[in-house]
């Protein structure tokens, strides 16, 4: 993956749409399910349309394996173009490998 990489902290949607609002260059969104605000499933709510429109992948990172999917609906990470990434992380290869896969997706 070509260009820079910038990163910023934050635990609520409001957070995420003023990042989002202030960077037009955002190409993907790495959120935690487990936050100190917001979930990341409500932080992605907040923001969907701004990722649709703009091409932006969301990678929420969840502990929760099979039994956190069957707490949403049928079909809800494919329907709102969520990709996972499964804690613990043992390599942040398979992180970047995720985000650039997901990137790629979105832009298509």
């Amino acid at each position: 993956m070509e260009g820079r990489f910038s990163t910023s902290a934050g635990s609520s949607g409001e957070q995420l749409c003023a990042l989002l609002d202030a960077h037009d260059d955002v190409v993907a969104v790495l959120c935690d399910q487990t936050l100190s605000g917001e979930t990341g499933i409500a932080i992605h709510a907040t923001i969907e349309p701004t990722l649709r429109a703009r091409r932006i992948a969301f990678i929420l990172v969840h502990g929760g394996g099979p039994e956190f999917r069957e707490t949403l609906p049928d079909g809800y990470f494919a329907d709102h173009r969520i990709a996972e990434v499964f804690k613990p992380m043992s390599h942040i290869m398979d992180i970047i490998r995720i985000v650039e896969a997901e990137i790629t997706k979105a832009r298509v």
